[in-house]
């Protein structure tokens, strides 16, 4: 979906802000907190998401497309060890 608004900047106190429609709050899956991205001239509005949100669904489908492998040993042989120290 692509829409462009204009939206009006409002006096909030000593602050100002902008009021987002319902539709588009909606339409953007945002409920109580965005975050917002400042780049150049720009700021991009996205969901809030809780830490780790989605990584079980993200590690399942790594695993059921066998891209989970491991790739390095959980061990260090013992004369790999000492090439460190060179």
């Amino acid at each position: 979906m692509e829409l462009m608004l204009r939206i009006p900047i409002v006096q909030i106190g000593t602050s100002k802000g902008i009021r987002i429609p319902k539709k588009v709050l909606e339409a953007c899956h945002m409920q109580d907190e965005v975050t917002a991205l400042v780049k150049d001239d720009s700021i991009t509005l996205a969901p809030a998401r809780l830490p780790r949100q989605g990584w079980e669904k993200d590690f399942k489908r790594a695993h059921r497309d066998h891209a989970d492998k491991q790739e390095m040993p959980d061990t260090l042989d013992a004369h790999l060890w000492d090439a460190l120290d060179d």
